[in-house]
């Protein structure tokens, strides 16, 4: 990837995405289990990588240059973040498909219907600190929803995220998704570039400190969703149960301290300073949290009789700052106030609208919290810990959005798809719209119901049958001939498929006979052609147009020159150009650039990696045709 500028490396993703438009939705499970085994397979060097990584930024917090918290988020192997990250992909895999559904559906007319379908939003260009999982994370989401992804770690998880990106790469190598779906990039100049081109790139999504997202939010024109903090609070109300008090109080603190949904404020209602205020101050004191107080909580902890023996060195007066600071530490800031809508005008304008908490018994303090806290999260009696993907049930998550337009909150599945509007006319003369209005016909609107546009079911259905005669086999190899090419075919009857090389040069044998029953499809069989600048050419007499637009769709090709497609132009004979049937009908090419390989060549054998994928092919056929 060092040697893409920014401009390729975008528009390699958006290729690869409109390339996968076409691809069965059930090949991206198949995809993120190929990845999950690559991960296991390459566990031992990505670990190796990731100690490597953290060796060097221990370096840099011990020279002050990094912070301790940002080290922690570094560690992949600290307890069971390894398995998790694992296991996160499985369970993005068993998620319903977020595309294809139908969220509207209406009659407009006698046989013309509109169809609102659910579908990918195309490129994202996702930029975070620090966490190396993330690469896992997003990438997962990214296959299951249709989008291509780009993405770009910290400096500092540079080795980690690099073999992760590998890995990944690796994973798809062996499915149908292109492998370019996924990328990863390692420099800020790099970053830079990408934010420009809003044509390839449809979405950036930042994670990481306040700064990094004000950034990006300020120097680009492309969406951009996520959170600048993670200013979580809790609030204890005059209804509290001291039990519960304790336990989300101390749990939204200490889980996990550095994470965006852990507490950084604590609202206690005036009533409860002197009840419930000291006993959760004890228990925090126990786990060393610091206790930043303003002067009503901090003269009640005085009275505290014996005093904590960290007393001294753990409870300090807060500043005006307190309330405005994300700590990422075992450090909270505390507030006394006097009801439940002072604490809600107080979150309002202190917390970063992410999650917040109230601890109460009364149904209506309850009821008055949520409705009146502005943030993404507002729960009663549960910890802001909760805030998350994994745990609301979506496998994982891409981050946590605290903005107010399209998605909010831990964004799943569901926040990377957006949608479109399908319409299809059954009549015999079609519709148009000079047909309605004033003394014309009339809009019906009538409401129908659907899960899936069915015209779409019924196009891969056609695709499963579709058959190629002796006729047209014998148009496509008299217009390919004088040139090498692969071909693999699957009988209907067997089901197998078969690699059949055929150096098609004059005087040779094609050492195979293909019956009428030879398919070939996406779903059935993969035509590959090797060629060159020079023979591209030859490759454009009507007859072989002819026949490659009469293919449903044609795979894979591999040329040795990026010109084999891009040279191609319209012929004389009217017919649709070869590079015009390749995009409508979803065929990708691959330039090999290769000097070993001229024009007199019987026999071109492609690479490994082309091979890998061209079996992993074979594997959607047999999937399919089962």
């Amino acid at each position: 990837m060092t040697t893409f500028n920014a401009h390729d490396i975008a528009k390699a993703a958006k290729t690869a995405f409109q390339e996968a438009q076409l691809i069965p939705s059930s090949e991206r499970v198949v995809a993120l289990n190929e990845i999950r085994k690559s991960l296991e397979a390459h566990k031992a060097e990505i670990i190796r990588a990731n100690e490597e990584d953290l060796r060097e930024a221990d370096v840099e917090v011990k020279a002050g240059k990094m912070s301790a918290t940002l080290l922690k988020r570094l560690d992949l192997n600290r307890g069971d973040k390894w398995d998790s990250m694992l296991q996160g992909i499985l369970d993005v895999a068993a998620l319903p498909d977020p595309t294809g559904n139908v969220s509207y559906a209406s009659e407009l007319d006698d046989d013309l219907e509109l169809y609102r379908v659910a579908c990918p939003i195309g490129v994202l260009l996702v930029i975070f600190e620090a966490r190396p999982e993330v690469v896992v994370n997003i990438a997962s989401l990214a296959i299951k929803s249709g989008n291509a992804a780009i993405l770009k770690g910290g400096k500092e998880s540079n080795r980690t995220t690099t073999l992760l990106a590998k890995a990944i790469s690796a994973g798809l190598l062996k499915t149908a998704i292109p492998e370019l779906y996924i990328q990863a990039i390692q420099t800020r100049a790099e970053v830079s570039s990408l934010l420009e081109l809003d044509q390839y790139i449809d979405l950036v999504i930042p994670r990481g400190s306040n700064s990094l997202v004000r950034n990006i939010q300020n120097n680009t024109r492309i969406p951009v969703m996520g959170h600048a903090d993670g200013l979580c609070s809790v609030f204890v109300d005059e209804h509290a149960d001291v039990t519960k008090a304790v336990r989300v109080v101390l749990d939204s603190k200490i889980d996990y301290p550095a994470a965006c949904n852990a507490s950084e404020t604590l609202i206690l209602h005036e009533s409860v300073v002197y009840t419930i205020w000291p006993t959760v101050a004890k228990a925090l004191l126990k786990a060393n949290v610091k206790l930043l107080c303003d002067s009503v909580s901090l003269d009640a902890l005085k009275q505290l009789s014996p005093k904590p023996s960290n007393f001294e060195t753990l409870v300090s007066p807060s500043t005006p700052s307190s309330y405005d600071t994300e700590h990422l530490d075992l450090i909270l800031s505390v507030i006394v106030l006097p009801s439940i809508q002072s604490a809600i005008q107080f979150i309002n304008s202190h917390s970063s609208h992410h999650t917040d908490s109230i601890v109460t018994e009364s149904d209506v303090a309850a009821s008055t919290f949520c409705r009146g806290v502005d943030s993404a999260g507002t729960y009663v009696n549960a910890s802001t810990r909760f805030a998350d993907g994994f745990r609301y049930g979506f496998g994982t998550e891409v981050g946590i959005s605290t903005g107010r337009i399209h998605a909010r909150g831990p964004v799943g599945l569901d926040g990377l798809v957006t949608y479109k509007y399908m319409m299809k006319s059954k009549a015999p003369l079609g519709h148009i719209v000079g047909e309605f209005g004033t003394g014309k016909k009339q809009y019906k609107h009538k409401p129908l119901s659907a899960a899936t546009v069915p015209f779409l079911d019924v196009l891969c259905t056609m695709y499963r049958d579709v058959k190629v005669t002796q006729a047209l086999l014998d148009n496509l190899v008299g217009a390919l001939r004088g040139l090498p090419i692969l071909v693999l075919v699957t009988t209907a009857g067997s089901g197998a498929a078969i690699f059949l090389e055929r150096p098609l040069v004059p005087g040779v044998t094609e050492g195979c006979e293909v019956s009428e029953e030879t398919t070939i499809f996406l779903l059935r069989a993969v035509v590959l052609v090797v060629g060159n600048s020079s023979t591209s050419s030859s490759l454009m007499t009507s007859g072989t147009i002819a026949a490659f637009g009469r293919l449903p769709r044609l795979v894979l090709a591999i040329a040795t020159s990026s010109s084999f497609v891009s040279s191609v132009s319209a012929s004389d004979t009217g017919v649709l150009p070869l590079a015009r049937v390749v995009r409508a009908r979803g065929f990708f090419a691959t330039p090999l650039e290769d000097e070993s390989v001229s024009d007199s060549s019987p026999r071109v054998r492609p690479p490994t990696a082309v091979l890998q994928k061209l079996s992993a092919w074979i594997d959607v056929v047999a999937r399919v045709s089962a």
